[in-house]
């Protein structure tokens, strides 16, 4: 598993069990340019408060993009502002594009947006730690 999969799997599974995950590697890896970060997961049986705790880390981090913690569907989405209303823009199949483009486009905030994710997620483990989670 890469050290990304690793660090979500562990992080992000510290508050319940994970039934599903996805997540952007920070370079392709094939031809090593840098990716557009998010993370998508669904815990099987989301405890009650998890969702606000989770916004409060996230919000705690000190970040150099803005970000977005989408709870609205059965999957929880943790991307950066930017790609989040370039999708929206871009209509129902947007999300994909917009990953394209910003790729394309704009390789030093993939870079910095990869440094933010890594935080967040660290600062998760670290709550959890704190907290005395395990799940």
């Amino acid at each position: 598993m890469s050290a990304r999969g690793d660090r979500v799997r562990r992080n992000l599974g510290e508050f319940g069990e994970l039934g599903w995950y996805k997540f952007a590697l920070p370079e392709h890896t094939t031809y090593g340019y840098p990716q557009v970060p998010y993370v998508s997961w669904r815990y099987q049986k989301p405890v009650d408060g998890l969702e606000a705790l989770l916004r409060g880390i996230f919000d705690d981090v000190q970040t150099d993009v803005s970000w977005d913690f989408d709870t609205s569907g059965r999957n929880w989405l943790l991307a950066p502002s930017r790609l989040m209303e370039e999708a929206s823009k871009l209509g129902r199949r947007g999300f994909p594009e917009a990953l394209d483009r910003i790729m394309e486009a704009d390789p030093d905030f993939c870079v910095t947006a990869n440094a933010d994710l890594d935080r967040m997620l660290d600062a998760v483990g670290a709550k959890a730690r704190i907290m005395g989670a395990g799940g």
